[in-house]
């Protein structure tokens, strides 16, 4: 767990990745800077994050963000991708204030002078079976990644708290994806919105997925990926 990514700016400013020359540091406790997240290559800044973003480092060199935004009703937003190299990031011109400003405005997750080498949309709509998707080429590195997901196909329970967590497994190498409902925390047994799960990460030698989060003890799924153990 201790390598596995968090939401931004919780996770991101404390354990966010490794990368040389550069360093992630809040962008100030102004207003409109709340909960985003800078990437410093010396004094100047090459990326920024908004909240709510998970990200990891990819070899080579590959920089992998995602975010999924929030529906207000209906179906649920797509899990949104970007990968960056982050030994190309241009500087922002631009003050962290006005950066700041600009991001609000136009409700981006990422901000960055140097366009991505591959975005990509992962849906959130369909539960429990296997859904074909297109795969960007960096991202096959890795044969899976986990991530977590609010997915509008979980109906809930008779006793649920109207939850809808879901474990997003994508398998690269096939380029199918499965949402696996979280019902052991979607069922009402946490305080919804006090309580959440952030990470997740699959044991490589027993198989098992681990995780932890906010206000929650740490878990092993089941097989069934929907309990706990």
């Amino acid at each position: 767990m201790e390598n596995a990514p968090g939401p931004s700016p919780w996770y991101l400013q404390s354990k966010g990745p490794r990368l040389p020359g550069l360093t992630w540091t809040s962008a100030g406790d102004a207003r409109v800077a709340a909960g985003k997240t800078c990437l410093m290559r010396g004094d100047d800044v090459v990326l920024l994050v908004n909240m709510y973003c998970y990200v990891e480092s990819f070899s080579p060199g590959l920089l992998v963000i995602w975010r999924q935004a929030q529906a207000p009703s209906g179906n649920t937003e797509p899990v949104k991708m970007w990968g960056y190299q982050h030994r190309n990031l241009e500087p922002l011109s631009k003050s962290i204030e006005e950066l700041c400003e600009g991001m609000q405005e136009r409700r981006l997750a990422t901000l960055a002078a140097t366009s991505p080498v591959f975005e990509c949309e992962l849906p959130t709509t369909i539960s429990e079976e296997s859904v074909s998707v297109s795969v960007p080429g960096p991202l096959r590195v890795r044969s899976e990644m986990l991530l977590l997901c609010q997915s509008s196909a979980i109906i809930p329970g008779p006793q649920s708290g109207h939850g809808n967590l879901a474990l997003m497994l994508l398998n690269t190498a096939s380029g199918t994806l499965q949402l696996y409902p979280q019902d052991w925390f979607n069922d009402g047994r946490v305080d919804l919105g006090y309580q959440w799960v952030t990470r997740v990460a699959r044991d490589a030698k027993t198989g098992r997925i681990h995780g932890d989060g906010i206000r929650i003890d740490p878990f092993i799924l089941d097989e069934s990926m929907r309990g706990r153990v």
